[in-house]
């Protein structure tokens, strides 16, 4: 099947005639457009007569087809897979997600009392990489970008 396009721009019937493509091609009366699928423009002025056609749909549960044709044959029809598994990875992943401790995600709450170098601290601000901002209760000191390795819940 090859899909034609006139000198203006304007979508043609397609052709199953890949010779007569082949002979505008080397004449030079055409070029290629695409080739995937294969599109050829024509270089000289034609009657933009087109047929009508009617597409038809079929969506199903695993698969959707698709279907253009005209009153005599089928012009075009695919199929298209459906991914079933998203459901079911996504449940996976919130099993997992759920099954995992704020101090194996993020490190510790915010607010929560930590001992750090032998003095009460309390958890400012966490990334998600694990590290946090420490401030003290007494405000002597900020420590910022800790591991949760180095603190221990007081």
């Amino acid at each position: 099947m090859v899909y034609v396009i006139s000198k203006s721009g304007k979508p043609l019937d397609p052709t199953r005639r890949c010779g007569k493509v082949r002979c505008l091609l080397k004449e030079g009366k055409a070029k290629v457009v695409h080739r995937e699928p294969f599109t050829i423009q024509l270089l000289y002025e034609t009657t933009e007569f087109t047929r009508d056609f009617t597409m038809g749909v079929d969506p199903g549960y695993k698969t959707i087809g698709i279907s253009v044709s005209d009153q005599n044959e089928e012009v075009y029809a695919s199929e298209t897979e459906i991914r079933t598994d998203i459901p079911k990875k996504l449940s996976e992943r919130r099993e997992l997600r759920r099954a995992q401790t704020d101090y194996e995600m993020y490190g510790f709450r915010l607010n929560v009392k930590v001992l750090f170098n032998d003095q009460v601290c309390f958890v400012a601000s966490r990334r998600r990489s694990g590290h946090f901002r420490l401030k003290s209760l007494n405000s002597s000191f900020n420590q910022d970008n800790i591991s949760y390795k180095k603190c221990l819940l007081f």
